[in-house]
C-alpha cells in the first residue's frame, strides 16, 4: 500500500496541493485512502454516497479475476464476487483513474506469479496471457433510474451522421454519444454499455431515429447490459451484435432484481 500512498501524495503535490510540503501531501494521501476503511463504514456513512468503485483485473485467456486490496496485493475472486474486508474501494472517481495509471506502470503478483500490463498498442499472440482492467460499481441502494428508450431516440436524432461516433450508456441510466477519439481518451469506468462505433452510414440522425426496428434493437442491447449491471456491477460492456433475449423477459428480470436488490458483496 505504501507505493499507492507515495504515488498519490506526489500527484497531489504536483497538482492540487502544490502549496503543501511533500510530507504533508503523503499525510493527506493516507487520509484519502482511509476515507472508507471497511465496507460497513461505507454502508453507515451518509457522506459516502453512491456509487463506489472496486478495482479488478482480468487475466486472459485464463479468465481469472483479481481484486485490489488495501495493502496493495490482489485477491483471486474468480467464482466469488462477495466483498471481503481488505478489498480496496473508493467513492472518488478521480482517485480510481490515478490508481489505474500507477498500477499499469508496475508489475502485479497474482497467485504468486508476476504479470505486467502490455505496452499501449502492443500486440500479443493468441493464447498469450495478458491483463485487462475491470471496474465494478456498487450502489448502496438499487439504481433508481432506468434507461429511457425515448432519450435514446433523442440522442440518435440530435447527432449528426458524420465521422466515427460511439453510443454508450452510463451508470446513471443516461445515453451518450461521443466522437470516437473523445471516447477513447475519456475514463470509461462510469460506462455500463458501449456499442460498436458508428461510421457515417445512416446510423445517426433524424432519419435513423425514426426507424423503430433499429431503435428497438439498440435499446434491447443496451437494456440487456443494464440488467447485468444491476445484477453484479459489471461496467464497460462492449456490444457489436444484437441480443436475442426478448425485452419483456429482460424487463421481468430487471423488476425481480430491483425488488430483491441487496449488496451481494
Amino acid at each position: 500500500m505504501q507505493m499507492y500512498i507515495k504515488s498519490l501524495g506526489r500527484e497531489l503535490h504536483k497538482t492540487t496541493h502544490s502549496h503543501l510540503k511533500l510530507n504533508q501531501c503523503y499525510d493527506l494521501a493516507v487520509k484519502q485512502l482511509n476515507l472508507a476503511e471497511t465496507f460497513q463504514q461505507f454502508l453507515n456513512k451518509p457522506e459516502l454516497v453512491n456509487p463506489i468503485f472496486l478495482v479488478e483485473v482480468e487475466l486472459r485467456p485464463t479468465y481469472l479475476f483479481y481484486r485490489l486490496q488495501f495493502d496493495g496485493s490482489w485477491r483471486n475472486i474468480t467464482g466469488n464476487l462477495n466483498y471481503m474486508d481488505g478489498d480496496y474501494f473508493t467513492a472518488i472517481h478521480e482517485r480510481l483513474a490515478l490508481l489505474k495509471g500507477k498500477i499499469k506502470s508496475e508489475s502485479l503478483i497474482l497467485d504468486g506469479e508476476e504479470h505486467i500490463f502490455p505496452e499501449p498498442n502492443a500486440g500479443y499472440r493468441l493464447g498469450d496471457k495478458h491483463l485487462s482492467f475491470k471496474t465494478r460499481v456498487i450502489f448502496k441502494t438499487v439504481p433508481q433510474l432506468t434507461p429511457d428508450p425515448q432519450q435514446l431516440r433523442e440522442v440518435i436524432a440530435s447527432t449528426e451522421d458524420k465521422g466515427v461516433n460511439v453510443l454508450s450508456l452510463d451508470i446513471y441510466g443516461k445515453f451518450l454519444i461521443k466522437p470516437f477519439h473523445e471516447f477513447q481518451q475519456s475514463a470509461n469506468d462510469k460506462i455500463v454499455y458501449r456499442h460498436e462505433a458508428f461510421s457515417a452510414r445512416g446510423y445517426l440522425g433524424e432519419e435513423a431515429s425514426n426507424d423503430d426496428d433499429y431503435m428497438d434493437e439498440l435499446y434491447l442491447s443496451a437494456f440487456s447490459s443494464w440488467v447485468n449491471f444491476v445484477k453484479n456491477g459489471n461496467t464497460n460492456h462492449y456490444v457489436d451484435y444484437p441480443t436475442t433475449t426478448l425485452l419483456k423477459d429482460l424487463k421481468a428480470q430487471h423488476a425481480k432484481l430491483r425488488a430483491a436488490y441487496k449488496l451481494n458483496f
